[in-house]
């Protein structure tokens, strides 16, 4: 069938064709972690900046409704009532942290860890 010469030569090929695929697996499944870092970091970035200029805007809202508030009820009270809202808005969230936090997160991770870039 096959010289003993011929089976070292095509086992010698057969071992550098497949040193040459593991080295081009690794490449592939580093630059693939790099793609799905980079996809998780940005999303991670995107969060943050919307979550800052939530926050700013949520504070501005709460000094107008207080000026609003502050002739018909006074200062104090006016701040009460915002801080109330916003311990109302804090327990609403916090009720519903699985469905507003959680899933949307462990999808969007789900989403960029597991794609497939074949």
């Amino acid at each position: 069938m096959f010289s003993t010469d011929e089976k070292v030569t095509l086992t010698a090929d057969l071992i550098k064709k497949l040193r040459q695929y593991a080295e081009l697996k690794a490449e592939y499944l580093k630059y693939s972690g790099v793609e799905k870092l980079t996809h998780l970091l940005t999303a991670l970035a995107v969060f943050l900046i919307l979550f800052v200029i939530a926050t700013i805007i949520l504070f501005f809202l709460s000094f107008a409704l207080e000026a609003c508030l502050e002739p018909v009820v006074g200062k104090a009270f006016g701040y009460c009532i915002i801080a109330g809202i916003h311990l109302l808005l804090f327990g609403c969230i916090y009720l519903m942290r699985n469905r507003l936090i959680k899933k949307p997160i462990l999808r969007l991770l789900s989403k960029i860890i597991l794609k497939d870039n074949d």
